[in-house]
């Protein structure tokens, strides 16, 4: 399999995702979205972090499903961090996978590293939009 080189125009809109992706993991200010959305040409993808509190209704994160799709946005992921909040998942997973506009493409519970040796479960869904072929 050929891959093509990446041009300028991939290179830095890579070089803007990745400062956008390191000020929300280091809580720069303005980082205070409730779910960061980085729209570029090439690149369109929402994160959107799952907690307990949002288990009394998903119905806001489906509500943001709809208007990122009407965004365009390509990729869409799900996070949640520790047992209560993974908990919250099933419901919300199994309303995304009955939408027809989208696809689910991974579904991972990697163990993230905390201050020490600690370490807390979460887990991470991705999903892309359908294309119009698919």
């Amino acid at each position: 399999m050929q891959f093509a080189i990446p041009d300028n125009q991939v290179k830095n809109e890579t070089s803007e995702l990745v400062e956008f992706l390191d000020e929300k993991i280091t809580n720069k200010p303005p980082s205070v979205t409730v779910a960061p959305t980085f729209i570029g040409q090439l690149i369109k993808t929402s994160i959107v972090y799952v907690a307990r509190a949002d288990a009394t209704s998903i119905q806001p994160h489906l509500k943001w499903v709809n208007k990122c799709i009407q965004k365009g946005l390509d990729t869409l992921y799900f996070c949640a961090r520790g047992d209560l909040n993974i908990a919250s998942l099933p419901e919300l997973e199994a309303q995304l996978d009955l939408n027809p506009k989208l696809v689910k493409v991974s579904r991972s519970k990697p163990s993230v590293p905390l201050s020490g040796r600690r370490r807390i479960p979460s887990m991470i869904i991705e999903y892309e939009r359908k294309s119009a072929e698919q």
